[in-house]
């Protein structure tokens, strides 16, 4: 009988200390198992901690404090109330972030009584340029772009804009406009200048007087075919004796026709063609023979104006035989052409020198 006594008094002893264990753990939130349920909260009461301050209470509103459970996240809050509220009694404000040239900044002040902090921000300043010109770093021209700058005095800031291209702005513009020649008076050519750029963008040449092409003299004429050649194309037969190199080509050395040297002389044959007045002359085609012994004969052009004075003078051209000569790129007035044949005679020998036909290129755009 007593022993099932303290059977039955030690498990009632063993049911007081579990209970009481449980309950420790419970209140201490840090022995024993606790039950959660699916979404992590305890399924039993909850074991909160100490309570904190989440939001001051001001002059003019309730703070709030909170706790939370120590064995889940639940979280349990509660006004702190206010019973005198007030306007807030703010310090002055005072800039709390400068501004610069392109962010705000922030100006702020505090309750004295509750510490509440109020702000507002203070505008960007902008740039300072001065007086706001600009200075130029690029020339603008009427084919490129130019480029001009200013800089902030504040942030040392470069603020840089293109000047469009003027691209010979019409206002800017002389043009002259061609003029067509007439027989007695030159001509000229279209001419563009630009003043913007100073710039000639259409050079203006000049178109000489056309001409008559009419002859005025013909010296040592016998036997020549004299053509002008004008600017329209036309070839204009000059002088014509009937003879030439037709009816004489295979009989060169007939004293009729040329000159002999001989006897240690030379032969000169200077023929001059005299217009009746000034003709700008292109180039001079020459067919001639100069035949000596020694094959140094030679032919030359000479180019006189209306005074007398040299305008054009070939060089010494040394030819043997019959020659086709082309003198190009004359671009000279003249209103006189000799053309000089000379067969050197050094003695012992004879030389012939004969001008068949000449071609003059008149008139003809200068250059």
């Amino acid at each position: 009988m007593k022993k099932r006594l303290m059977l039955i008094l030690l498990a009632v002893l063993s049911l007081c200390l579990a209970f009481s264990m449980v309950s420790c753990g419970d209140e201490e939130g840090s022995d024993g198992d606790v039950e959660l349920d699916e979404n992590g909260f305890c399924v039993g009461e909850h074991v909160y901690g100490e309570w904190t301050v989440t939001k001051n209470p001001t002059c003019q509103g309730d703070g709030e404090e909170a706790r939370i459970c120590k064995n889940c996240p639940k979280k349990e809050t509660r006004d702190i109330k206010v019973d005198d509220k007030r306007d807030c009694d703010f310090t002055g404000w005072a800039t709390a972030l400068e501004p610069n040239c392109t962010e705000d900044g922030v100006s702020a002040r505090i309750c004295r009584v509750c510490d509440n902090i109020e702000a507002k921000p203070i505008s960007a300043l902008g740039h300072d340029y001065g007086d706001g010109s600009y200075t130029t770093i690029d020339e603008v021209t009427c084919t490129t772009d130019g480029l001009e700058r200013r800089i902030c005095r504040t942030c040392e800031f470069n603020d840089e804009r293109v000047v469009p291209m003027l691209n010979h702005p019409s206002d800017k513009l002389d043009i002259l406009e061609a003029q067509e020649p007439t027989e007695t008076d030159e001509g000229w050519t279209r001419g563009v200048y630009c003043f913007a750029c100073k710039t000639q963008l259409v050079e203006s040449y000049i178109v000489p007087a056309l001409g008559t092409g009419e002859l005025a003299n013909i010296t040592k004429s016998s036997n020549i075919n004299f053509w002008m050649i004008l600017a329209n194309g036309e070839k204009k037969l000059q002088e014509d004796y009937g003879g030439g190199y037709g009816t004489n080509k295979g009989n060169l050395f007939d004293g009729k026709y040329d000159t002999r040297s001989s006897g240690g002389k030379s032969a000169d044959n200077s023929y001059t063609f005299e217009w009746t007045a000034e003709q700008y002359i292109n180039s001079i085609k020459v067919w001639c023979n100069i035949e000596g012994t020694f094959k140094n004969d030679q032919l030359s052009i000479i180019l006189y104006d209306s005074a007398g004075n040299v305008t054009y003078k070939s060089d010494v051209i040394d030819v043997s035989k019959t020659v086709n000569y082309n003198f190009e790129n004359i671009n000279k007035f003249a209103q006189k052409v000799e053309i000089v044949l000379r067969t050197p005679n050094p003695g012992g020998y004879s030389g012939h020198n004969y001008l068949y036909e000449v071609e003059i290129y008149a008139p003809a755009t200068e250059e």
